[in-house]
């Protein structure tokens, strides 16, 4: 099934070809953090994570076309 990424701020290195946004290819069942591993980005790079703009936890298995948005942790003062 295929959902679509968006990777924010320094995780976008992480992105296939460069590009921020993307469609991708995951097995049913897949869960956020699995999503995570597929794309390579270490977990501790992740601070939260949006799906269909809604803060959801990692372990929530997606469904086709989700829009799944990466954020890394966030600091500040």
């Amino acid at each position: 099934m295929v959902v679509h990424v968006r990777l924010n701020a320094l995780l976008r290195k992480y992105a296939p070809q460069g590009n921020a946004e993307f469609p991708l290819h995951i097995p049913e069942g897949c869960t956020i953090e699995d999503l995570i591993g597929q794309l390579r980005i270490p977990p501790s790079q992740v601070g939260f994570a949006t799906v269909n703009l809604k803060y959801t936890p990692r372990s929530r298995a997606l469904k086709r076309d989700d829009q799944v948005t990466l954020f890394p942790p966030l600091t500040g003062g």
